[in-house]
């Protein structure tokens, strides 16, 4: 009897997943997302979201990990956290950001050397966000929120 060949290895067609989780504020018509790759070639998009209070998840297919995330807010105030505790949380392959979402009009965090961030194979923020423990003066200084003892949670 002929001898089958063992099944050739599946192929992943996606190098690289970026998933994202959206937790929306009160005013989730205001809330919108996208990435872009290294080009500023769009790859995904989000938003505007319909409930309040609710996590939205997506996941999006890019070639490398150069890329950018950019979340907007149409009315300016962010979503966290004078109308509601929004927030977003970022996985770029195996590097992960979370952030509060307090900020105005959008915000912006780039992956690899070609989109701006400043060592290759790390992710670096545009702007830089403390840990639990480390001083603060705002919710946008830290990953999580700044607690009224001017530390991080």
């Amino acid at each position: 009897a002929p001898v089958n060949p063992p099944p050739a290895a599946p192929v992943n067609p996606c190098p690289v997943i970026v998933s994202i989780e959206i937790l929306t504020d009160n005013f989730p018509g205001e809330t919108t997302w996208n990435v872009t790759d290294k080009d500023g070639i769009l790859k995904g998009a989000g938003g505007p979201y319909e409930t309040s209070g609710t996590l939205y998840t997506a996941e999006v297919c890019v070639e490398d990990e150069n890329i950018s995330f950019h979340i907007s807010d149409s009315w300016g105030d962010g979503i966290c956290c004078s109308n509601g505790l929004g927030s977003y949380k970022l996985s770029v392959g195996s590097r992960q950001v979370q952030a509060v979402g307090q900020f105005a009009h959008s915000e912006v965090t780039s992956f690899g050397s070609a989109c701006g961030a400043t060592s290759v194979g790390s992710s670096t923020m545009s702007l830089e966000k403390k840990a639990s423990d480390e001083p603060c003066k705002t919710h946008s200084d830290c990953l999580t929120v700044c607690l009224g003892s001017g530390k991080c949670e």
